[in-house]
């Protein structure tokens, strides 16, 4: 995508900048016998300092500009989900492992992760790669800027794709507004069952449950994560127990888009959606989800 492309290459440019700044200090305390650490030190931080700077503006104007494309609600002065990505996509809490669940802890950790948290560690992060990477005077230059256009193409890519889901999900819940309410629970864990269904959960993927766990209150949202296990049976049972007539269509769908938002759809999530149609008296074949990706693909958005 050409936003993600460019700010790619903006981050390059700085990372190029920052590493120039850096050699050059190094040059000027070498030849001045280690007199020029006075002002090459400071000169050093500056760099590093503005770099992180610009990328942080840099990040979050890509966010708007994929927000405004997928048209998707998006203040990055008063938003968490940004965070959340970046704290998945940098892993900048805990090792990122699968811990045998599917991501069921991970899920946890990202939805009780407050912004202050995430910037803190994502500040600490960023740092630290900055300053490792500005560390060798000449090679900084090149290793700056190839590590910059590979973290901003990772994060904007993440984005890409969580504004896609986000804006599957949402057009797909719109379609029975006024009664997901009362379902929305079941709807989360089936969104679990789906994205758990090929192995971990990705930093999309992750970050879209977080989000939709935060339309829960606190104590709902333990319970539902709790439940977020790796057999589905107990989950069909209460669908097809609770769920009315009514709602069972647009109830199927939404399930629908959420596998098909990676392009793509394995066994596993095939099976699932056959077993919820079953337990909802409703037919089922792969190609409602072949024709969402298909959509998806070629113009990122399914119509509904």
């Amino acid at each position: 995508m050409t936003a993600v492309r460019r700010a790619c290459l903006k981050s390059a440019v700085a990372g190029a900048c920052a590493g120039a700044v850096a050699t050059g200090a190094a040059v000027i305390t070498a030849e001045t016998k280690g007199w020029g650490a006075l002002a090459g030190v400071p000169m050093t931080a500056g760099a590093i300092v503005g770099e992180t700077l610009f990328r942080a503006i840099l990040h979050a104007d890509l966010a708007c500009q994929l927000a405004e494309i997928y048209g998707v609600p998006f203040d990055p002065g008063d938003e968490d989900d940004l965070w959340r990505l970046y704290a998945l996509v940098f892993r900048t809490f805990g090792d990122g492992r699968d811990d045998g669940r599917h991501g069921t802890r991970l899920i946890e950790r990202i939805t009780k992760l407050g912004r202050e948290q995430a910037g803190d560690a994502l500040g600490r992060r960023v740092l630290r790669d900055a300053l490792l990477r500005d560390s060798i005077p000449f090679v900084d230059v090149v290793v700056s800027s190839i590590a910059n256009y590979v973290d901003t193409r990772r994060l904007g890519n993440a984005m890409r794709r969580f504004m896609r889901y986000e804006r599957g999900m949402r057009d797909a819940l719109d379609r029975a507004k006024v009664a997901w309410p009362a379902y929305i629970d079941l709807v989360i864990e089936g969104m679990w069952f789906i994205f758990s269904a090929d192995g971990a959960l990705t930093p999309e993927e992750a970050a879209m449950l977080a989000h939709m766990l935060r339309e829960l209150e606190p104590t709902a949202r333990d319970d539902v994560m709790l439940r977020f296990v790796d057999d589905e049976r107990d989950w069909i049972d209460r669908v097809r127990t609770r769920v009315p007539q009514d709602v069972r269509e647009p109830f199927l769908h939404t399930l629908e888009v959420a596998a098909a938002l990676d392009k793509k759809i394995f066994v596993p999530e095939r099976k699932i959606l056959a077993r919820v149609a079953e337990a909802l008296g409703r037919s089922w074949n792969a190609s409602n989800v072949e024709r969402l990706i298909s959509e998806l693909s070629e113009t990122g958005v399914a119509r509904q």
